[in-house]
């Protein structure tokens, strides 16, 4: 979360879509869910080891809908011009 955090401190377009609302909540819902179950299935609870699966698909599914996002509202192209020091207007 917080490598994501940063990616949206950067690309604060990103920040503002319903995309980042759904990539907090499954991440922050399915982590605590797969690491919870996989401290008990080490302490020998076996029947937990379904709940580390659930929680690894919802941390699976937010990384995704991360990933769809940055490719659809990170702005490459105007993000590229602010490193090469240009405004979105001379880069195109």
């Amino acid at each position: 979360m917080g490598v994501s955090g940063l990616v949206y401190l950067a690309l604060p377009a990103c920040a503002r879509t319903r995309s980042a609302v759904v990539h907090f909540w499954l991440h922050n819902l399915g982590l605590p869910l797969m690491m919870g179950s996989l401290t008990a299935a080490l302490l020998g609870r076996s029947q937990v080891e379904p709940l580390i699966g659930a929680g690894s698909v919802l941390v699976v599914a937010g990384l995704s809908v991360f990933a769809v996002n940055v490719l659809r509202n990170g702005g490459v192209a105007e993000a590229g011009a602010v490193q090469a020091g240009r405004t979105s207007r001379e880069a195109a």
